[in-house]
């Protein structure tokens, strides 16, 4: 509180229950935004998917615990054909912590077997 004494409030902190709640009382305003909903509407990548033009790989794993599935760029991968979408059952938000023999991180095969596989 002593950093930002002006942006940052903790009377209440404990009725924060959720990321929206989150969001709503402390991201959104101290960075100019309404709301969680006009901040997540505006900082999402989503709506740049359609104008991408090169070959690229998204990977967003079904148990995100951040993200709900409506979050996920399906109709957006699935109508741009340069848009390659992986969507592993385990991940966690960006974490896909999972070694090989070799201590390889699985997202890091996955983008190495991306960009090999274009021409």
């Amino acid at each position: 509180m002593a950093i930002m004494p002006h942006a940052l409030n903790d009377v209440d902190y404990e009725k924060i229950k959720s990321f929206k709640d989150f969001d709503d009382r402390y991201t959104a305003p101290i960075h100019g935004f309404k709301d969680a909903h006009d901040y997540w509407k505006k900082c999402s990548s989503r709506q740049f998917i359609p104008c991408i033009k090169i070959p690229c790989l998204i990977i967003n794993a079904l148990d995100d615990p951040f993200l709900p599935q409506k979050c996920f760029p399906v109709a957006e991968a699935t109508t741009n054909p340069n848009i390659t979408l992986k969507m592993p059952k385990s991940g966690g938000h960006v974490g896909f912590v999972s070694f090989n023999k070799k201590n390889l991180y699985w997202s890091e095969q996955q983008t190495v077997s991306f960009l090999n596989h274009q021409t």
